[in-house]
């Protein structure tokens, strides 16, 4: 028999450790619900969407998410507009990157899980339809 879920495992974030080549390597731990509310705020307020476009504006929801997940090192505010941008970028790639490859597979594990339920719906809305129409003729 399966385990019961844990708080622990839904809250604890433990660190991370990633290479980012020709940087060195990073902590960083997975990103909150609050994490990404916080980096949404922080990007709208440092680029406006009157003066970027949605994709400027994506690419610094991503970079100040990375601010904030990142435990070493950690980069204020106020240092923020003075990091080297090539570095920056390179971090933020990395860091963006293992987030995303983290996600996918839960996701896949998840869809495996789902697509019989889906399928399963999916027949069921047809023969549901199916039989609407009838009654509608």
């Amino acid at each position: 028999m399966k385990e019961i879920v844990s708080r622990d495992l839904i809250i604890e974030n433990s660190p991370l450790t990633v290479e980012v080549p020709g940087v060195g390597q990073v902590k960083f731990k997975m990103p909150t619900k609050g994490d990404r509310f916080l980096a949404r705020k922080k990007a709208r307020e440092s680029a406006p969407s009157e003066l970027y476009d949605r994709l400027e504006i994506f690419n610094e929801e991503t970079s100040r998410l990375v601010q904030i997940v990142l435990i070493e090192p950690t980069i204020s505010d106020e240092e923020y507009n003075n990091v080297k941008e090539s570095e920056w970028y390179a971090i933020v790639d990395i860091v963006s990157k293992e987030i995303l490859e983290r996600t996918q597979k839960l996701i896949k594990e998840r869809d495996s899980v789902m697509q019989p339920f889906l399928e399963q719906l999916k027949e069921r809305n047809q023969e549901i339809s199916l039989i609407s129409s009838k009654k509608v003729t």
